[in-house]
């Protein structure tokens, strides 16, 4: 166990359920591009596992053209984030855990076994621990857990003599630019992630972690190396998921590129096409469709963020919160749709194409001063649109009128008994 999320600061389990016990694992046998030559693992098939099926545990392996079924765990792993190598062109078909923990709130976070370092476990097809091993061109096909993950987060390992794994600059484009000679996991830019599908999953896709400033590490990165870090995703198709298409947490400086995204609502009305986090920031949607859902995608709510072409198609198509969302005072945001296309859907006789959710969608989040919320929508948030049938324009809250009251008698709070009350209470903007 991990009491302090550190590889340095251990203590033995019970023992009861060892590690290891893969159908094939390369464990440990080396990252080093220049002196440890790639394994290849190529046509095989994983049947009945009852743990882990194919695993690259800080090693250097190309896994091609491989079979998974009725796997109870996990299929594709790589396990502690420092690998290099690839999965190409292979399918993982029945992944399961029999619990599905994703369907249950209190066993649904990926990290609800972090003490003990245990991930994939909750019926992965294709569990991704780092960014540098290549994946391209595979399939994920029913998964109790996710289709495709990643958590671009260094393992924990009590013998290392670390805290956490972490990248090599010799294994990273711009690495001469570390000023250590190494980074942690997260700030990897992904090699590649092109070409998959997944379906008849819980859940598609999920990321986590992928260049997130949620750590405060990156003042440890040299200016130069930080201005490259960007990933891209592309050509992903996902349909049939019963819960979430595509989950993303936590991701900075990210393209998602050429994604088709489908969903029949009268076989799955409780899935949702893509959700966002309030830590993520800086992204691109390129080419993005998205049909079939309830919700298409929930904007992230800082940084700058780029719709720009795609086919949507889902009862709510654009869930615009406001930056005050997480009640920070210094987020902003510039938001902007550019060439997106509206069809009119099959599933639902009235749509919205922006769902702007300003102040009164506040009423069921638990805020820390609802007076905050309503000054902080002076924060800057520029959101812009260009599109054939809404045309060319700004969007803006209804908190945003001139008419708008933002302090009224049950928003004065501290304000209340001072001098300045008669000057702001029931004040428009």
């Amino acid at each position: 166990f991990f009491p302090n999320l550190a590889g340095t600061d251990a203590e033995a389990g019970p023992t009861t359920n060892i590690r290891g016990r893969y159908s094939i694992h390369f464990h440990r046998g080396g990252v080093s591009p220049t002196h440890t030559p790639a394994a290849t693992v190529k046509g095989c098939v994983v049947e009945d596992d009852a743990g882990w099926g194919y695993v690259n545990h800080s090693s250097h392996v190309h896994f091609l053209d491989n079979v998974s079924y009725n796997v109870v765990g996990g299929a594709f792993q790589t396990e502690a984030g420092d690998e290099i190598g690839s999965f190409k062109r292979n399918i993982a078909i029945r992944t399961v855990n029999p619990d599905f923990p994703l369907l249950d709130p209190e066993t649904a976070p990926v990290d609800i076994r972090e003490d003990s370092q245990d991930f994939a476990f909750q019926g992965d097809a294709f569990w991704i621990h780092g960014g540098r091993v290549a994946v391209d061109d595979n399939i994920a096909s029913g998964a109790s857990g996710h289709g495709f993950i990643y958590w671009t987060e260094g393992l924990r390992e009590a013998d290392t003599g670390v805290d956490a794994n972490v990248f090599l600059a010799e294994n990273l484009p711009n690495g001469e630019h570390l000023p250590l000679g190494e980074c942690n996991t997260w700030w990897a830019p992904l090699i590649s992630f092109k070409g998959n599908t997944a379906y008849s999953c819980t859940k598609g896709f999920q990321s986590l972690y992928i260049h997130s400033t949620l750590f405060d590490d990156y003042e440890a990165l040299s200016p130069e190396y930080y201005a490259t870090v960007h990933s891209t995703l592309e050509d992903f198709v996902v349909w049939n998921v019963r819960n979430t298409a595509i989950d993303i947490s936590h991701n900075e400086q990210v393209t998602y590129k050429n994604f088709r995204i489908e969903n029949d609502y009268s076989l799955n009305p409780n899935a949702i096409g893509i959700t966002t986090d309030f830590m993520s920031r800086e992204h691109i949607y390129e080419n993005v469709s998205v049909r079939g859902f309830e919700e298409g995608l929930r904007v992230p709510t800082r940084g700058n963020i780029t719709v720009l072409g795609g086919v949507w198609s889902n009862e709510i198509d654009f869930i615009i919160e406001p930056v005050q969302i997480a009640n920070m005072p210094y987020y902003t945001r510039d938001l902007r749709f550019e060439c997106v296309e509206f069809e009119d859907s099959p599933y639902f006789s009235n749509t919205t194409n922006f769902d702007m959710r300003g102040y009164d969608y506040f009423d069921g989040i638990a805020v820390t001063n609802v007076e905050d919320i309503a000054r902080q929508f002076t924060l800057p948030d520029r959101i812009t649109i260009q599109t054939d049938q809404h045309g060319t324009g700004r969007l803006y809250y209804d908190e945003q009128d001139p008419s708008f009251i933002p302090i009224n008698s049950d928003l004065i709070m501290e304000g209340s008994g001072t001098a300045y009350e008669d000057d702001i209470i029931n004040k428009s903007n």
